[in-house]
């Protein structure tokens, strides 16, 4: 769970990063690995994820996660509308 004296941006990238590692079925180490974060808090951020219906478990020759049509929405909402895949700058 989100500490109450981080701010809601540090957060977002937290997110972010997390719903980004998981657009491919990754198992926690594998999602802590590729975010840099630890495996304690990508799981405690993963638990909210799936409760919230942003992340699937799947148990297949072990536990992974990928995200749910929720979650690439909100990693959608989270990405910089400059960095977001499609976009093209104004002519």
């Amino acid at each position: 769970m989100p500490s109450p004296t981080a701010s809601p941006g540090s957060w977002d990238a937290v997110d972010r990063g997390i719903l980004r590692a998981a657009q491919v079925s990754a198992t926690c180490r594998q999602i802590a690995d590729a975010t840099g974060l630890t495996a304690d808090l990508v799981k405690n951020q993963i638990e909210v994820h799936v409760r919230n219906g942003l992340l699937a478990q799947i148990v297949n020759g072990g536990v992974r996660y990928q995200l749910t049509v929720a979650g690439y929405k909100r990693l959608f909402d989270l990405t910089d509308t400059n960095t977001r895949p499609g976009h093209r700058a104004a002519a």
